[in-house]
């Protein structure tokens, strides 16, 4: 299926930056707005989801990956997308999914994939936990229960904790995978080094070069210093 050469997967664990960095790469005049607006809003607990891409629907959800082949990530594709895709443009559509996701794509011809990875997973993960699980309460747990048929029927602290386990031990494929199947059209991005102060221009500037796109460097610098203002410090 050839889509122009236009599609960029962002492959990520939730908590792991991939909303932030796909509106900073928004900025570039390359790559296709979801919205018209360059506003990034960033929650006073670190989330950038307030005005997060929705090209394709549900394709980031861990448990959707298990369902994944081309006749579900054509029926995720939203009207949004579609109106962009008859347009006469060669702009990239930058868009998220689950690492897991990644090796059934093969059909999307020339697809290129950034995945993110970390120096230190549980610090990321408790971002996750911070922004997705935390303020959704008691349904996030029912809903993990019955996505991973985990098989309880109860959720006091003790069902919780071993959710939460569970959610943190999900396996994910091995990068090698990855790898081995998109070769060149691969962008391995540690956020550890593109949030770090001294190393974030350096990042930012090959990931530009690995997409062809304008960089913005002062306005992504500043955005990125607002995530980190409200990141939790425990790590």
């Amino acid at each position: 299926m050839n889509f122009n050469n236009r599609l960029v997967a962002i492959s990520y664990r939730g908590g792991f930056g991939g909303t932030l960095l796909s509106k900073i790469l928004e900025l570039s005049p390359e790559v296709a707005r979801y919205t018209e607006s360059t506003e990034i809003k960033i929650s006073n607990f670190g989330d950038a989801h307030y005005n997060a891409e929705k090209w394709f629907v549900h394709m980031h959800d861990d448990y959707q990956a298990t369902l994944t082949d081309k006749t579900y990530f054509l029926n995720s594709m939203s009207l949004r997308l579609k109106q962009e895709l008859e347009k006469d443009s060669k702009k990239l559509i930058i868009f998220r999914i689950h690492p897991n996701m990644t090796e059934k794509l093969d059909f999307v011809e020339d697809l290129r994939i950034i995945h993110i990875y970390s120096n230190n997973d549980l610090q990321y993960l408790r971002y996750g936990y911070e922004k997705i699980i935390k303020p959704q309460g008691d349904q996030v747990y029912i809903r993990f229960n019955r996505q991973r048929k985990l098989g309880f029927d109860i959720f006091d602290e003790e069902v919780k904790r071993k959710i939460l386990i569970d959610w943190i031990n999900e396996k994910v494929f091995p990068v090698e995978n990855i790898r081995n199947q998109y070769k060149n059209n691969l962008f391995e991005l540690n956020i550890s080094d593109f949030l770090d102060p001294s190393q974030t221009e350096s990042s930012y500037t090959r990931l530009c070069n690995f997409l062809s796109i304008t960089e913005c460097t002062k306005k992504s610098t500043e955005i990125i210093k607002e995530y980190l203002v409200a990141q939790p410090t425990r790590f």
